[in-house]
């Protein structure tokens, strides 16, 4: 339908009306965010990535933001920090080793996630920053600024029995209370640790995070992956733990439902 410009309009003011239209009907969530971009990038190729991303949208849009690192090798859910209203943290666990690889922000729109925007992660225009320091970093995810004293816990060797002679040997630290709990100071994130401990206990990364929380329940506030504290000591969790998630594509999905 064709509709003629009414008489005595002015001929600037009918052009202009479907771009007023549009805006009026334009959807509430697409309004609320109205800008996502990559503020730095944290880490190098052959690295789990770290990225801080700028963003502007409303009060309660963030919860309803993901962010998916997609490269060749597959795509992986990224943990997000909120820095401040206008910047976000994002955390991976996978290595990065994808020159082209790619940031998808992801908005819930009528019970469904839809791509928003893509960010070239190695782009020559996304400005290159040095990660942060490990007590900074705590700030960004741990609910308290308290850390165990290192006196609480005395590093050393897990004692080795007939049954665990062919386990292999796990870091850990032996608290005075002779439980054994692993290595933590208070400032390494749950990846940290997950990677260090996967290697030792031969499982994938998200099999390891998840046996960490498993065996540490209150540790983490609300039960989030990233909402470690930084004033516990974390126990060992038992090989059933990590072993209940051998298949990683289901470590995978558990880990991800948590964040």
């Amino acid at each position: 339908m064709n509709l003629q410009q009414p008489s005595g309009w002015p001929r600037w003011l009918w052009q202009l009306l479907p771009s007023v239209f549009g805006l009026i009907f334009m959807p509430l969530a697409q309004a609320e965010v109205s800008h996502v971009s990559i503020n730095q990038r944290l880490f190098d190729l052959a690295k789990p990535p770290l990225i801080k991303v700028n963003i502007v949208a409303g009060p309660q849009d963030p919860d309803r933001l993901q962010f998916i690192l997609r490269q060749k090798s597959g795509e992986e859910k990224l943990m997000v920090q909120q820095i401040n209203n206008y910047m976000l943290l994002l955390m991976g666990v996978e290595e990065v080793n994808d020159p082209n690889a790619l940031l998808l922000v992801q908005q819930y729109q009528g019970e469904q996630w839809l791509e928003i925007g893509q960010l070239p992660v190695f782009a020559k225009s996304v400005p290159v920053g040095n990660p942060p320091d490990p007590s900074r970093f705590s700030l960004y995810r741990n609910p308290t600024g308290k850390k165990v004293p290192e006196s609480a816990v005395v590093a050393t060797k897990p004692a080795i029995t007939p049954a665990t002679k062919a386990a292999p040997v796990v870091p850990a630290a032996v608290a005075r209370d002779g439980q054994c709990t692993l290595e933590y100071h208070g400032t390494e994130t749950l990846w940290r640790l997950a990677t260090q401990y996967a290697k030792q206990w031969h499982t994938n990364v998200y099999a390891a995070a998840l046996a960490i929380m498993a065996a540490n329940p209150k540790a983490f506030v609300k039960g989030k992956p990233g909402n470690l504290r930084s004033d516990v000591r974390l126990h060992c969790p038992a090989a059933p733990q990590w072993e209940l998630y051998a298949d990683k594509t289901r470590a995978k999905e558990k880990f991800e439902a948590l964040m």
